[in-house]
């Protein structure tokens, strides 16, 4: 396994470069989810990508895996993010050979503009207020103030 060194702005391998060329890497969103698009160069005995996010920049989690195309040329990927819950996310991939060596991309950072919102209902307002999450689906929460 190789070292990995942290910066504030990127998470690199320091000894162990695999063939493989990152030409860009770029995070959009989209109704709902965050689309991340990133294009290749000279994959040899690639595996696969694993895609990581945050809402701090500390505390990484798995949000997926692409398995690789292994071509030479250039390769187009796509992943779309299902779940972007958090208002400011960063993303980055971990890019996996068949030997389990790997190296990272810079942190990608998306402003969604996706804020909770609440419906504070019935108007005008008694003592019983029913909130409905907005953009979330799931169960009404029923509060008695």
């Amino acid at each position: 396994m190789c070292p990995v060194v942290i910066s504030s702005t990127s998470i690199v391998t320091s000894e162990c470069l695999i063939p493989l060329k990152l030409l860009s890497l770029k995070v959009h969103a989209a109704e709902n989810k965050n689309i991340l698009n990133w294009v290749t160069e000279n994959e040899l005995n690639m595996s696969h990508f694993f895609i990581k996010k945050s809402s701090d920049t500390r505390n990484f989690t798995e949000a997926g895996k692409v398995v690789a195309k292994n071509q030479a040329g250039r390769n187009t990927y796509s992943f779309n993010d299902l779940f972007p819950v958090d208002t400011i996310i960063y993303y980055w991939l971990k890019q996996v050979d068949q030997n389990e060596s790997f190296t990272c991309s810079d942190i990608q950072k998306i402003k969604t503009g996706r804020y909770l919102q609440l419906l504070l209902a019935p108007q005008p307002c008694n003592r019983l207020y029913n909130f409905q999450p907005g953009n979330l689906k799931g169960p009404y929460c029923n509060q008695d103030l």
